[in-house]
């Protein structure tokens, strides 16, 4: 059985129980030399991003009490994790909601509520990821993303931003892009400018954002290059479901695989539904590239 670890971001990154710098000799390659990973590094990195508590928040444009909820016990994340330790890998985890960052109440510059970590920390993470167990390292760690719902709109631009960041697997599951933008585009916008960053996209804007083979995408049905495998859940609810297939941005479907659930817009997360079970057996039968 492997072993997980919790990333928390305060507020960027604090990892818990890691270790140092490894020992043993580097890999040359192409006249680079590559490092071994660091001691402590895991094999795997499982990072979630959940959607609207439509629940709590109600169905449209407020964040105030959306959480993590792809941690739950019995949750998506929980399944893939599973799979993910039977191939004898060790796991770290961390959890994103569909904020665009931790609510931080008292002002002191801290995230207050460790549930709602969003998209700034989000970033952060895989960008710490990447410079710490991936850059230079001969056997680097693997990220997986698991998005369910707004998250997967996260998730995806996440990885369209973070294009120099090897994404092993995303995980969709049944993303959707309605509200997102009446609930997000004006703050999400500020934040960019306050942090004067600059996109080749709008990020903020990320509905019916792409135009690729004649057919007009949201960015949670675009697999951007950098995302080696992307396994997208479709459900079969009526009123909220994802009714795109997802594409690369060369309009090719190479490395997505979709399945079409009959559960509902919350029960393909459900960690031994049909959903998840079809995720986890991929897994397993696959493994992550």
């Amino acid at each position: 059985m492997g072993t997980r670890r919790l990333l928390r971001c305060l507020p960027l990154l604090l990892l818990v129980a890691c270790g140092g710098g490894g020992g043993g000799g580097g890999t040359t390659t192409g006249g680079s030399i590559l490092g071994p990973r660091p001691e402590g590094a895991p094999d795997v990195v499982v990072l979630s991003v959940s959607g609207h508590d439509g629940a709590v928040s109600g169905f449209f444009c407020t964040s105030d009490t959306n959480h993590a909820y792809l941690a739950d016990p019995g949750d998506a994340v929980e399944a893939v994790v599973a799979a993910i330790e039977d191939l004898g890998l060790t796991v770290a985890v961390g959890h994103f909601a569909d904020r665009i960052s931790a609510p931080d109440l008292d002002r002191d510059g801290e995230a207050d509520n460790t549930e709602q970590y969003g998209f700034s920390e989000l970033l952060a993470t895989m960008q710490w990821v990447f410079d710490e167990w991936m850059d230079g390292v001969a056997d680097p760690t693997k990220l997986v993303l698991v998005a369910h719902s707004h998250g997967a709109t996260w998730a995806h631009i996440a990885t369209g931003v973070m294009s120099h960041v090897p994404v092993s697997c995303l995980v969709t599951l049944d993303g959707i892009c309605s509200f997102w933008e009446c609930e997000h585009s004006e703050g999400l916008t500020a934040w960019v400018a306050a942090n004067a960053l600059a996109f080749d996209w709008d990020i903020a804007h990320p509905c019916d954002a792409w135009t690729i083979g004649g057919g007009v995408y949201n960015t949670k049905d675009v697999a951007f290059d950098n995302v080696a495998t992307n396994l997208e859940v479709q459900s079969s609810d009526f009123f909220v479901s994802d009714c795109c297939d997802n594409v690369r941005l060369d309009g090719s479907t190479d490395g997505i695989a979709t399945f079409l659930s009959g559960e509902d817009h919350n029960e393909v997360r459900n960690a031994s539904g049909a959903a998840m079970t079809w995720v986890a057996d991929w897994i397993l039968l696959n493994g992550l590239p």
